[in-house]
């Protein structure tokens, strides 16, 4: 039998709950960092399910499930308030309903015809939206897009960062919308990176070409071509040319630098190990570095690499989040 929340979570992915009572929900589950990671992962699993759009996919459907299932019952025993294999339940009584909504995706409210999905702090998330586009989602990253797109464009929302391999498609331009700006294609690979809360953008292209511009001024934009980068400096858009293959590392668990500023670094290290970083007022953050790291490392030994080449010191807070260097 199904306790409160896990009538609760049933609630919200089948669409049943007010805007209020989602806000209250969603207010409960930040509270709680056990459930907001089990949260996450249903959340992650219900996107993959919601891409089972195409007569067929029913099997895909409950394999994705079975995986799900698999995965939590060989991981090592972790005390949590809630048990995420009753979640898994959950989510089987949702799989049928799902599949049918997306395939009679005319009879649902625009407001329900989208999918979220989060990366979780050190995790990252592959999805396939439904024009075949590949998408991979950074750390604690968020997008989201609609079931199916309209016949006249495709749009996702972004926040944070993000690789597109977009399937060509002339006769409908797909768009990454960020807080500040779009970057339309045709088909493509490009890299997103948009931490707004820092006053930091950037996109680097890889193949193909793209259009970067602010939302209703696009007679202004920039044209990227391979190898090429667009940044935020000063409040304006700067194009360099980079080695574009250093931006999509991560996607494989591979964080690279080069050439990079302290800055940078950090602001990075901040986005995947959801961690802050506190810098005493003598530390340089201009100083250039290079580097390779596997993104399974803690970012202990990451700062201990750095710091060979600059003798910075850093202690971790009593919360194992904060970090101070000094």
């Amino acid at each position: 039998m199904m306790d409160h929340t896990d009538k609760q979570i049933g609630s919200y992915f089948s669409g049943e709950m007010t805007n209020s009572e989602k806000n209250l929900f969603l207010a409960e589950i930040n509270s709680n960092p056990a459930l907001k990671e089990d949260f996450v992962e249903i959340q992650n699993m219900m996107g993959l399910l919601s891409f089972s759009n195409r007569l067929g996919d029913d099997q895909l459907a409950f394999e994705k499930l079975a995986e799900f299932k698999s995965k939590l019952k060989h991981r090592n025993v972790r005390k949590r308030a809630f048990s995420v294999m009753k979640y898994a339940a959950v989510i089987a009584l949702l799989i049928m309903s799902t599949l049918y909504l997306s395939r009679n995706d005319s009879f649902i409210p625009k407001e329900k015809a989208f999918t979220k999905i989060e990366a979780s702090a050190g995790q990252r998330v592959h999805m396939q939206l439904s024009d075949g586009s590949s998408v991979w989602l950074n750390a604690r990253s968020k997008i989201k897009f609609a079931n199916s797109f309209n016949q006249k464009e495709r749009v996702v929302l972004l926040d944070r960062e993000a690789f597109f391999d977009v399937k060509k498609d002339h006769g409908r331009p797909f768009i990454v919308k960020t807080k500040r700006y779009n970057i339309k294609v045709l088909g493509t690979q490009f890299n997103v990176f948009d931490y707004a809360d820092k006053s930091l953008f950037e996109t680097t292209l890889m193949k193909g070409s793209v259009q970067v511009y602010e939302e209703k001024k696009e007679n202004l934009s920039i044209i990227l071509a391979p190898n090429e980068q667009v940044v935020l400096k000063d409040n304006k858009l700067e194009k360099n040319s980079v080695n574009s293959s250093n931006y999509s590392t991560w996607k494989n668990g591979i964080m690279t630098f080069d050439s990079q500023p302290l800055q940078k670094i950090i602001n990075k290290l901040e986005l995947y190990y959801g961690v802050n970083f506190v810098i005493a007022d003598n530390i340089a953050l201009d100083g250039l570095y290079t580097g390779k790291f596997k993104m399974e490392d803690s970012v202990q030994n990451i700062l201990g690499a750095i710091q060979k080449t600059n003798k910075f010191k850093f202690t971790i807070g009593s919360n194992n989040k904060t970090i101070y260097i000094k």
